[in-house]
């Protein structure tokens, strides 16, 4: 049977919200569409980061590569946010770890930064189930 145009049905809607725009005025439809439209601005932007923090790594020399962790753990630590980032280093077949790089939105250094070779499960017992899950 061939397409009749007659029988397509086409139709446009706007969504606005009610009164002045606050959250407390807008309708449940309105709403769940604000709250869609931040967690994809939210996702633009942390795809964004995480594509600035890969070409910073592809491009640094071997000897710049502590200050490429540096200046990355300040550009997520500010995107997240928080007011300390750190990186460990898991060892020992995965049982112990050592700190080796933080960031601090103060500048100052977290109780951890000269942490050597604490046991995982005591330390970061979730840390530990995740990792041995493969659970990034």
């Amino acid at each position: 049977m061939p397409h009749d145009p007659r029988h397509d049905i086409r139709f446009a809607h706007t969504v606005l919200p009610a009164g002045d725009g606050g959250a407390e005025s807008m309708g449940p439809v309105t709403r769940k569409i604000r709250n869609a439209e931040s967690a994809l601005q939210e996702r633009v932007e942390f795809e964004a980061l995480v594509s600035r923090i890969s070409s910073l790594f592809i491009r640094l020399k071997s000897d710049e590569l502590d200050s490429g962790i540096l200046e990355a753990l300040q550009e997520i630590g500010e995107f997240v946010g928080v007011d300390h980032c750190h990186v460990w280093s898991v060892r020992g077949g995965g049982e112990r770890v050592d700190h080796t790089h933080e960031w601090a939105a103060n500048g100052t250094r977290h109780p951890w930064a000269e942490a050597r070779g604490l046991r995982l499960d005591d330390f970061m017992p979730w840390a530990a189930t995740r990792l041995r899950r493969l659970d990034g």
